[in-house]
């Protein structure tokens, strides 16, 4: 049920964006060149910055931080690690690589990796709050913070905090005029010839655990790019906010995106064995399974919400 409390467009965008989170872990949308999931896991870390609080004392908000991110992160690595090496051993009698690998851990089990690196860019966010330097000052930190992420290699996924600084920062920033941005019909343009810049690949902008990430033409393009495309992405969920499904689907944006890597996995084992990839019989398949797996998630999420809260890091 939608709670009529919150801010109604946002939860639709992240229903969007969780919808284009999934289509990034089922395989069938890699034949239409995975068209806009570019933007799926930047414009998650830009709506947490909506709602950063970094302005309050470090007490108050990092041991909440640590039970609503970093305890459903280590709760589901845990149990993806064990089902995913399970189903490793059911396909072909091989659990894989040391899943006590700690590289392997932080960084292998699907979208877990995304609540450490939010945890990083709020914990620098606040470091860079409590400089009392301007904003303009801290934006131009936050972009050679990010730079760093997206092109030096770091432990426990440091790199992808840091890359994603830059999204968060800008979202606490344009949070209280976001109203006026999505309004504004030049803007609006801008960010739709960003967005066809991104799907034409004359740009691209790439945040991913185990790696340095990659962006081009150069990184400041990029990146002012890339935020330009939250523009028309927010202005269409701002038009959808009648649409109380894709409300739903926001409000449960961390379970789905917890839930959905490993049933996506196991859809990827089970047709790719039955159809052959890229068929029509394998893609319509992949299509129902994707509609399955959101709906299941869904489903599932609210089941742990009322039975295991502390799963997704609620008391």
């Amino acid at each position: 049920m939608v709670n009529s409390n919150r801010d109604i467009y946002v939860d639709v965008a992240k229903g969007l964006g969780i919808l284009l989170i999934a289509c990034i872990h089922t395989e069938v949308f890699g034949v239409v060149d995975y068209a806009l999931t570019f933007i799926a896991v930047p414009v998650f870390f830009l709506m947490s910055g909506f709602f950063d609080r970094s302005e309050k004392p470090f007490c108050q908000w990092f041991p909440k931080s640590l039970r609503t991110l970093i305890l459903p992160a280590v709760i589901w690595i845990l149990i993806a690690t064990a089902y995913i090496k399970l189903l490793g051993y059911a396909k072909d009698r091989s659990c894989g690589e040391n899943p006590f690998n700690c590289y392997i851990i932080t960084g292998y089990n699907g979208p877990a990796w995304f609540l450490f690196a939010l945890l990083y860019a709020k914990a620098l966010t606040w470091g860079l709050v409590k400089t009392k330097f301007p904003k303009y000052v801290v934006c131009v930190v936050c972009i050679a913070i990010g730079y760093i992420g997206m092109t030096v290699n770091m432990p426990f996924l440091l790199d992808e905090g840091c890359a994603a600084l830059p999204f968060y920062v800008a979202g606490k920033y344009c949070y209280p005029y976001l109203r006026e941005v999505i309004s504004n019909k030049w803007l609006l343009m801008c960010g739709v010839i960003a967005l066809l810049v991104y799907i034409m690949h004359y740009a691209n902008f790439t945040i991913v655990p185990q790696s340095n990430g990659n962006f081009a033409p150069y990184y400041v393009v990029a990146l002012v790019l890339m935020i330009l495309c939250f523009v028309p992405f927010m202005f269409i969920s701002d038009k959808l906010h009648n649409q109380k499904w894709l409300a739903s689907l926001g409000q449960h944006s961390l379970g789905i995106m917890l839930l959905h890597s490993p049933m996506c996995h196991t859809a990827a084992v089970v047709l790719n064995r039955v159809f052959e990839p890229g068929s029509m019989p394998w893609i319509a398949c992949f299509l129902v399974a994707y509609a399955v797996i959101v709906f299941v998630a869904h489903w599932g999420t609210d089941l742990i919400e009322k039975y295991a809260p502390v799963m997704l890091g609620k008391r």
